[in-house]
């Protein structure tokens, strides 16, 4: 893949898991919200969001929101930011900061398929609740102004 076809900010279109026998499911809900970059020097930011993530009810100063409030925030929510790699047939992420502390240090393999202004990233085979699947994000690249 030529890396000027990455460049650039990417909107997510869809985000969901398949297993073999076809199950579906959303990490992110059916209309997720999320921005993708890549720039010339190896970097990269991906920000996912479920749309429906409920608002807080008493302010939006996170020091006076409920504790319960707080607790839910990061349902249905992901980012990270690193450098990567552009291989034959995948792209990989090597995390430096991110959401889930875990994920710090790792990297993160994804399969790739341009389709005019789209690319499809797909995970390895990968176990999720307890069932073999495989997970499928599609971003396009259309002018931000029909974002």
């Amino acid at each position: 893949m030529s890396k000027d076809l990455l460049l650039g900010t990417w909107k997510l279109v869809s985000f969901e898991y398949k297993s073999n026998e076809e199950l579906l499911f959303y990490p992110y809900g059916k209309n997720p919200s999320g921005r993708m970059y890549y720039d010339k020097e190896g970097f990269m930011a991906i920000i996912i969001s479920r749309k429906d993530r409920p608002l807080l009810s008493a302010s939006d100063d996170l020091i006076k929101v409920r504790e319960h409030e707080k607790a839910r925030l990061p349902k249905g929510f992901i980012a990270y930011s690193g450098k990567y790699e552009i291989f034959t047939d995948k792209i990989v992420h090597h995390l430096d900061i991110c959401f889930i502390p875990n994920w710090v240090g790792t990297a993160r393999e994804f399969y790739y398929t341009f389709n005019n202004e789209y690319l499809l990233l797909s995970t390895p085979l990968q176990e999720l609740r307890g069932i073999e699947c495989i997970g499928y994000m599609n971003w396009s690249k259309k002018p931000e102004s029909s974002f």
